[in-house]
């Protein structure tokens, strides 16, 4: 079980850490504690409970799934730690973490925390990921029916990753109102060229972004979007 001031990283996933080998619910245990000196590494996809109550630290580890979810009504973070990433390094690039609130004013709570909300009390809250990716960048060209790539300006590309998918929004004036295409990137090729003569932002060298569809199957434009 979790002991105070063991020194020792728990793993939510080693049945040996809970009681009478039964992994917490919210059928279950209305309280995971974490004492002093412990720490809990929740290493699966969901960790439930009614109410988390952190006085050591609580932690997702670089080796967790891709995506995992902290569910509770509250979480209290009473002199110790709750963790995602750290001082020096984030979370890895294309994991989540969720923590998902629940409960109603006036129900059941923990002392010092509603429902719904994660508080910390002489304690930290670090969470520390990636810098979020660039949503949405402008079309260096004129992307025609037929195309199985589009060419879009290099200082908007941050964070964008083959099988990334993206979409392609309609345009209302030289080409298809109302339209959009969601497709799939293949490759992405920096500083590709100059921009062509008929493209209304100032030319400059842009990325060639290739891509497929869902299946990694040819699926060209069948559309035209103006820059």
């Amino acid at each position: 079980g979790l002991q105070p001031g063991d020194g020792l990283v728990h793993r939510w996933s080693d049945i040996t850490v809970w009681t009478d080998g039964v992994y917490p619910s919210p059928a279950t245990t209305d309280v995971v504690y974490v004492p002093p000196g412990t720490t809990l590494a929740v290493d699966v996809a969901r960790a439930d409970v009614r109410f988390w109550i952190v006085d050591g630290t609580l932690t997702v580890p670089p080796d967790a799934p891709d995506e995992v979810v902290i569910a509770a009504e509250s979480i209290m973070v009473n002199g110790g730690k709750l963790r995602v990433g750290g001082e020096f390094a984030t979370h890895p690039k294309k994991k989540t973490v969720t923590f998902e609130l629940r409960g109603e004013r006036g129900s059941v709570s923990i002392a010092g925390a509603g429902p719904r909300s994660i508080v910390a009390i002489d304690g930290e809250v670090l969470l520390r990921g990636h810098a979020a990716a660039t949503e949405w960048s402008t079309l260096a060209n004129v992307a025609a029916v037929g195309d199985e790539h589009v060419d879009v300006l290099t200082a908007s590309l941050d964070g964008w990753d083959v099988g990334d998918e993206i979409i392609i929004s309609g345009t209302t004036f030289g080409g298809d109102a109302s339209t959009h295409e969601t497709r799939y990137i293949s490759s992405i090729h920096e500083n590709h060229g100059e921009c062509s003569q008929f493209s209304v932002v100032p030319c400059q060298s842009y990325a060639r972004v290739n891509f497929t569809d869902a299946d990694g199957k040819p699926a060209p434009l069948n559309f035209t979007h103006v820059s």
